[in-house]
């Protein structure tokens, strides 16, 4: 009877600080859904944390910036494309003009 009581009180003792981890994982938890409800609908003001915002504005800043250069990455790949299809085009017209120019020496 003592070896039960010894090992249920070893099992209690080892998930006693998971529970403690939880019950604490759950007020916070409640209180933040709680002060987040209370925003929305009003009944509170809005909680600003100024550090987190100016992050926040930052990190939009900084992607707004790479958005640009993405942006205008792919309008470089476009024209270069296009300019790539300009020299095709020329060449073949140079082959063209280059063997016509060859059969009016022959005559």
């Amino acid at each position: 009877m003592s070896r039960l009581s010894a090992s249920s009180a070893a099992a209690v003792a080892a998930v006693g600080p998971t529970i403690d981890k939880l019950k604490q994982w759950s007020r916070s938890t409640y209180k933040c859904t709680k002060q987040s409800i209370y925003e929305k609908l009003g009944k509170t003001t809005r909680t600003v944390d100024v550090e987190v915002d100016t992050q926040i504005e930052q990190l939009r800043e900084t992607k707004r910036r790479y958005e640009n250069m993405l942006s205008l990455a792919r309008s470089y790949a476009n024209h270069f494309l296009n300019l790539m299809q300009t020299q095709r085009v020329l060449c073949d017209q140079f082959l063209e003009l280059k063997q016509k120019s060859f059969l009016l020496c022959d005559e």
